[in-house]
């Protein structure tokens, strides 16, 4: 590959992708090499019988899928956009025909192949919806004497499907659940040099009222100590979990946490928003057992609640990186932005413990990375009542991203995430843009979006008083009040 379509394929989807150009999905000669030759059909005509039908659906997907990846990029940006959503279906029929496994009382190697070809293909098709983004921006500049790349060179790159056991580092404590901790050894590790593991929630617990009182009465009487401090971490998920499946519209039965989290992730890819956590399926391998869950990258920085809010440029200075002001305006236009995608998504979790900020030496928010995102895309399409973590709809909106949104293609959306939902969140998925895109033509045509240069003191000052109505407020106001809950991160 030329050295200049070299540097180009590095700034797009990374040096990794670009030192080794690999399709993960292997080819249908791989996979007979790994589980056999698939059963001949008997017979013929009225009395032919077929075999190994849903295997041989598998090969066929895989053959379609590395035709496919042989296309060069097309020239405008709209061309480009219709080969990612047909990558998207060729990545979804390789999902459907493994799929046909799940419930199979086959051969356990094959099931387990199958199983880890399904998490694999569902990892690739996260993995190019960002360079194909990406690649359609300027797909001319890819051109080498005339020529361009094929398909191939856009998946992106995914981690390993299966963590390594011989880097866990131990847990750390989630609002849901216990997340394992994977990286180098040693104290004091950054954040971003590790990975978590989070199991997936198949069912929420709620509580009804009259459970959660006995609950409380049963608290009130205990003497201080861990029993009371476990039963008292009981209680609170389970109000948690009654108010993510009430006011999230997230199925207590069917909660898929797993497939919640990964689907912020693609959202984030597709906006090419930047804001979200690397994502992807996983599964942890103990004993006989395949403990299926998301492998999450470490975010640059502190956790927003862990850090000290100030407008005191002298107290910043002393305290160094551990603060930072909340009239910041790169710090504004980021939480505008996280929160339109959190509009977006129904993410009703958006604590200060759930989104990292990364500052310089003088304390000035450079970064800002959306962590915890699998209490999100429930069937809720009340975009402006304020519920558990979310906080409805600001009146400070970022141009940019707001325009990402108004330009959304809803076929390409629901593609994006047609592995991921159910019929009912993905119907509440495309009102909400809908209705979001309704909202945000109107305050375009008013001339209220906000570029770069409007984040300042005043719109600052202006934010910090938006919040506390039932009609909505801000990010930047539930930082500035954060004392009301403190962070608990990942």
């Amino acid at each position: 590959m030329p050295g200049a379509q070299i540097l180009q394929l590095q700034r797009l989807i990374g040096n990794r992708a670009t030192t080794r150009i690999i399709q993960r999905m292997p080819s249908r000669n791989r996979v007979v090499e790994r589980l056999g030759k698939p059963k001949m059909n008997i017979g013929i005509g009225p009395l032919k019988k077929e075999n190994s039908t849903k295997y041989k659906a598998v090969l066929d997907t895989l053959d379609s899928f590395h035709s496919y990846i042989t296309a060069e990029l097309h020239a405008t940006q709209p061309e480009v956009m219709a080969q990612l959503k047909q990558l998207m279906r060729e990545f979804d029929a390789i999902i459907a025909a493994t799929s046909a496994y799940d419930a199979e009382d086959e051969d356990g190697d094959k099931k387990e192949y199958m199983l880890e070809l399904k998490l694999q293909a569902q990892n690739e098709k996260t993995a190019c919806i960002g360079p194909m983004v990406r690649a359609s921006e300027n797909p001319g500049r890819f051109l080498v004497n005339g020529k361009r790349p094929n398909l191939g060179n856009f998946l992106g790159v995914t981690d390993a499907l299966v963590m390594n056991e011989a880097n866990n580092r131990g847990t750390v404590g989630g609002g849901m659940n216990t997340l394992n901790v994977y990286g180098p050894a040693g104290a004091n590790q950054p954040s971003e040099s590790k990975t978590y593991f989070k199991q997936n929630v198949e069912t929420l617990n709620p509580s009804t009222f009259e459970e959660e009182s006995a609950m409380a009465e049963q608290i009130r009487k205990m003497p201080g100590g861990p029993a009371r401090a476990a039963l008292e971490k009981e209680l609170t998920l389970r109000q948690n979990h009654a108010e993510f499946s009430e006011k999230g519209g997230i199925s207590a039965t069917d909660t898929r946490s797993a497939n919640r989290e990964v689907a912020s992730y693609r959202l984030d890819q597709l906006l090419d928003a930047g804001l979200i956590a690397r994502t992807q399926f996983a599964l942890r391998k103990v004993g006989n057992q395949s403990i299926l869950g998301t492998s999450q990258r470490g975010a640059s920085g502190k956790a927003a609640g862990d850090l000290k809010p100030t407008t005191d440029v002298n107290d910043r200075a002393n305290v160094g990186q551990d603060a930072f002001s909340t009239d910041d305006p790169n710090l504004l236009r980021l939480l505008s932005r996280l929160q339109l995608l959190d509009n977006l998504a129904m993410q009703i979790d958006r604590h200060t413990g759930n989104y990292y900020l990364k500052l310089d030496a003088n304390g000035n928010v450079i970064g800002l990375t959306g962590i915890d995102n699998d209490m999100s895309f429930g069937t809720n399409t009340n975009l402006t009542q304020r519920k558990q973590k979310y906080s409805g709809l600001s009146l400070y909106v970022d141009k940019n991203m707001a325009q990402k949104i108004i330009a959304l293609d809803p076929e390409l959306l629901a593609l994006v995430m047609s592995d991921l939902l159910d019929p009912n969140e993905m119907a509440a998925l495309i009102t909400r843009l809908t209705a979001l895109k309704v909202h945000l033509n109107a305050k375009l045509a008013a001339g209220e979006l906000m570029d770069p240069a409007d984040w300042d003191v005043v719109v600052a000052q202006d934010m910090n008083q938006e919040g506390g109505t039932d009609r909505g407020s801000n990010y930047a106001y539930t930082l500035d009040d954060k004392g009301r809950g403190g962070a608990r991160g990942y």
